[in-house]
């Protein structure tokens, strides 16, 4: 068990922000000092996961597609193009 700032020097982040965090959803709530380090590690990573695809998804709206296509020539036994 890890308090705020245990939880925020586990994942390189400031207090105000694992605070934060768990406001919004990111992080689950525990009493003070009982947070667990390893939900609040894999929450987070699921949390920057999502928003990686997130930013690809705005920058790349053809994304879906293209990793679709990828993924039929995978479920085929095709050869794996590499992409530039």
């Amino acid at each position: 068990m890890a308090s705020i700032d245990q939880v925020a020097a586990h994942l390189n982040l400031s207090a105000r922000t694992v605070d934060r965090l768990i406001s919004k959803g990111v992080l689950p709530r525990a009493a003070p000092g009982e947070h667990d380090l390893q939900e609040c590690t894999r929450h987070y990573i699921q949390h920057e996961r999502a928003q990686a695809v997130r930013r690809v998804l705005e920058l790349r709206p053809d994304a879906v597609a293209i990793f679709e296509d990828l993924l039929d020539t995978i479920r085929r036994g095709g050869p794996v193009p590499i992409l530039p």
